[in-house]
């Protein structure tokens, strides 16, 4: 079930990028049948790779870990697909776009982590304070 969320959840942000990329007219990437399909597989597959994080592994080598494999499945949707940027004289200028876009949304994931923990916390004070006040009329 959480590598079904995962998995929607990766297509909706690989989606989202794949679409902001192409907007910024960062790096024009033809859109086919095949450049979608394979689009939303691989983002499925980034999203299910955010499983690492619950192995009780220090969270630095899980999120190099995450993010060297991420790397591999949006290289290999380039392969697939035939856009050989990787190899051509453009793989700095991939790799740095790369890096750019992984750590964004990272932050963008660690933002709603807190803005959701935020949210949880305060809606526990709530029901506790409401607690305390039912325990007073008592």
């Amino acid at each position: 079930r959480e590598a079904g969320i995962n998995a929607m959840g990766g297509v909706g942000v690989g989606s989202f990028v794949f679409l902001a990329v192409q907007a910024l007219d960062l790096q024009q990437i033809p859109i086919t049948p095949l450049s979608v399909v394979t689009l939303f597989v691989m983002s499925a597959l980034i999203g299910v790779l955010s499983l690492l994080f619950n192995l009780q592994l220090p969270y630095g080598a899980t999120l190099l870990m995450h993010c060297l494999l991420t790397f591999g499945l949006v290289t290999g949707w380039l392969l697939i697909n035939r856009w050989f940027v990787v190899f051509s004289g453009h793989f700095a200028g991939f790799a740095a776009l790369f890096a750019v876009i992984y750590i964004l949304i990272w932050v963008g994931v660690v933002l709603h982590g807190w803005r959701l923990t935020e949210r949880l916390n305060a809606s526990l004070r709530r029901r506790r304070q409401r607690d305390d006040n039912e325990k007073v009329d008592d």
